[in-house]
Parts: C-alpha cells; sequence; structure tokens
C-alpha cells in the first residue's frame, strides 16, 4: 500500500466556479492523506511565492493547486526546478491543462490522482525567463485575453473569451507578428506557440504536441480579414488531429516574436507587449498525472479518444 502523502493545497479564491468540487475534494483527501493544508492566494504572484516557500521547506509530497491555468502558472514558476511535483485541483475557467493530462473532473478521481498518480519530469517552455506550461500567443489571441477582466469571466466563465473574440474579430485587423523560427522568419497575425495539444478548453490547436516533449508545435495564421478570423476560429474548434483550416505548422525549441503594437498571453494571461523570446526550460518541473496514462502508455491526438479516456477514467 502507499504511504498516505502530506499535501498542500494552493487555492485561488477567485477562480471559477467550482467550489462544491474543491469541498468535496478536500472532503475526500482528509480520508486519504497524513497532512492537509490549504493557503489562499491574497494577490496575483502571490501563488508562486507560495509555491517557492513550500519547496525549500521540504515537508510536502505534492503542492496542489486549486484554481484556473493562470495559477498553476504562477506555482509552476515557484516550483521550476525543485524536488516538489505539481498536482491540479481543477476550479478555474478553462481548466486546460487538466484537460490536456485527462485528469478526473470529480472529488474521487482528483484525490486519488493527487495521492497515488504518477510523477513525471516534464521541460515547459519560457517566455522571456517565465515558465508556461501550456501555450503563448500572440497578436489576436493576445489581444482577445487582454479585454478579459476578472470580473467578465466571473459572469461568463469561459464565454467571456467568446465575447472578447468576437469584440476582436470586427474591431479592425491585428498587427503583424514577426516569428524567427529554424532560422527563418515568419509573418502573421495570430501566432500560438504550443506545448499542448488542447487551446481554450478542449479544442485541440496542435495535435502533435505532447507535454513530455521537449519542443514546441508553431501554429501560425496569417487572416486581417473578419471572416478570415472566424474561418480560423472554426478551424481550431472542428480541428482533430491534422492542422486547422488557414494555418501553418511548425515545430521549434526556440521562437523570437516581435511586431509593434502586437502583444501576448502566456497560459490565458495577458502579460504585456512584444518582443518575446520563447525556449524550452533547462530545468524540468515534476508534474502528477493519472496513473492510467502511464501504466497503459497512452498518448492521443485527437479530443475524440482524449474524451473517450477522461470518461472510462471517471467512471
Amino acid at each position: 500500500m502507499q504511504a498516505k502523502k502530506n499535501i498542500l493545497v494552493v487555492r485561488n479564491p477567485k477562480a471559477g466556479q467550482g467550489s462544491r468540487l474543491f469541498e468535496n475534494t478536500m472532503c475526500a483527501l482528509q480520508e486519504t492523506a497524513q497532512r492537509l493544508e490549504v493557503i489562499e492566494t491574497q494577490s496575483a504572484g502571490h501563488a508562486e511565492e507560495i509555491a517557492r516557500n513550500a519547496a525549500e521547506a521540504n515537508e510536502w509530497d505534492v503542492l496542489a493547486v486549486a484554481g484556473g491555468d493562470g495559477t498553476l502558472n504562477e506555482a509552476a514558476n515557484g516550483l521550476i526546478g525543485s524536488e516538489l511535483p505539481l498536482g491540479i485541483i481543477p476550479v478555474g475557467t478553462a481548466n486546460v491543462l487538466a484537460r490536456e493530462i485527462h485528469l478526473p473532473m470529480e472529488a474521487q478521481g482528483i484525490a486519488r490522482t493527487l495521492q497515488s498518480g504518477a510523477d513525471i519530469s516534464i521541460y515547459p517552455g519560457l517566455v522571456n525567463g517565465r515558465v508556461f506550461l501550456m501555450m503563448a500567443g500572440a497578436g489576436f489571441d493576445g489581444r482577445v485575453v487582454s479585454r478579459v477582466s476578472q470580473k467578465l469571466k466571473k459572469y461568463f466563465g469561459s464565454g467571456a473569451y467568446i465575447i472578447s473574440a468576437l469584440t476582436e474579430i470586427f474591431s479592425g485587423p491585428s498587427p503583424v507578428i514577426q516569428a524567427e523560427i529554424n532560422g527563418s522568419t515568419h509573418s502573421a497575425s495570430w501566432i500560438v506557440v504550443s506545448n499542448i495539444c488542447f487551446y481554450g478548453g478542449s479544442f485541440c490547436m496542435a495535435p502533435s504536441a505532447h507535454i513530455e516533449t521537449s519542443g514546441f508545435v508553431v501554429t501560425l495564421f496569417t487572416s486581417q480579414t473578419p471572416w478570415g478570423r472566424i474561418r480560423d476560429i472554426l478551424g481550431v474548434a472542428i480541428n482533430r488531429s491534422g492542422v486547422p483550416w488557414g494555418a501553418r505548422m511548425l515545430s521549434a525549441k526556440n521562437v523570437n516574436l516581435s511586431g509593434e503594437d502586437g502583444v501576448m498571453q502566456v497560459d490565458g494571461d495577458f502579460v504585456g507587449p512584444l518582443p518575446a523570446v520563447v525556449e524550452v526550460s533547462r530545468q524540468p518541473l515534476r508534474l502528477i498525472i493519472p496513473r492510467v496514462l502511464v501504466t497503459e502508455r497512452v498518448r492521443f491526438k485527437s479530443p475524440v479518444e482524449c474524451t473517450r479516456l477522461t470518461s472510462s477514467i471517471q467512471g
């Protein structure tokens, strides 16, 4: 029997609308954990500070983040290069990383993963020296995320991004972004550097990207008209295993992004203007994933297959 773990939970009280899931997960963990403590974040950047202090204290077996992808990003920046693994309690708006690792979206499955899941090492991306776990987007989606306030997410959930995207689509052409990739310069109005398959929830942006692979899939869109942008978004929405409509894909380990008036989002949070250097971290991050992914050596290429696995895990 596996030893019970000491689990520190970092909770973002403003994240998403998953208070019941959080409470049920805490009840399940109280029955399985050796020690369980919860610290609530007080401001932006607090999760990173808590994670760094926890890693240095050497008292915990898992640091679990109860929040969204932005809170996970903060915690990852505090844990990078340490021996303390990162776990997920998905109570955010989109929960993209939780979907990527096929984490069960119910309390018992989450608690089981935190207590007895597989501990893997990944090499995440860096944007200007800061860790990102999932994706970094420049141009169109950077501008979309910049319009999404905490208040908008509170009232509309993931629909806040749809409202913002529609506003951005009809506000005029996006600035042109230059990307230096593998020695060549490419121009686009929307660029996504992906470390995982999923994007914006359960949409498949980069089917060949995998979180355990060192390197990125770069997706470039060049549309400037509203209808061209709608085509791009629909292409991502219906994509299953190939290149989205109107896009070009490249593999890379380093990407330099620049462009006047270009802005950027990282893991779903707005970070500011370009330029940006995107590269693979040389330091590993430990991540807790469902053990079934390791024991069955499962690797997926489409959201349909991902959904089937997630359903089987929850069942």
